[in-house]
């Protein structure tokens, strides 16, 4: 869930230049407040994962192993899968990921030159991209 969520927030991150984002669990939500003001809640339920944005985005999840499949509203779509150690994320856009934890950081790496690095500290993760 974790390393879903941090993508989740680092995709919709890679749209601006530099960032940052705080997320907590409390309960059955996760959720993330972005550094440009953007908000976003998330839950899952069974095999899928739901996620909505403040800027009314919203993106289903489902894993069905070894991969993840998202969809979000806006049309794009994307398709995880860890190999080794490394998360490897391909976009119907072209755009490309590579994700690497060294606990208790995960380090990504997007095809744009975007990149970003998340930290966990409890039920909190703090994330930065730039």
């Amino acid at each position: 869930m974790k390393r879903l969520l941090l993508l989740l927030t680092l995709a919709a991150g890679a749209a601006f230049a530099q960032g940052s984002a705080t997320s907590t669990r409390i309960g059955p939500y996760t959720y993330t407040d972005y550094s440009n003001g953007l908000h976003a809640t998330t839950q899952t339920i069974g095999p899928y994962t739901y996620t909505d944005w403040s800027d009314g985005t919203h993106a289903t999840t489902q894993t069905l192993s070894p991969y993840t499949y998202t969809n979000y509203s806006n049309g794009v779509t994307s398709t995880s899968q860890t190999i080794g150690g490394f998360r490897y994320t391909d976009f119907n856009t072209g755009l490309r990921s590579t994700s690497y934890t060294i606990s208790p950081y995960t380090y990504t790496n997007y095809s744009n030159g975007v990149m970003g690095t998340s930290f966990g500290l409890g039920p909190y993760r703090y994330s930065t991209w730039r």
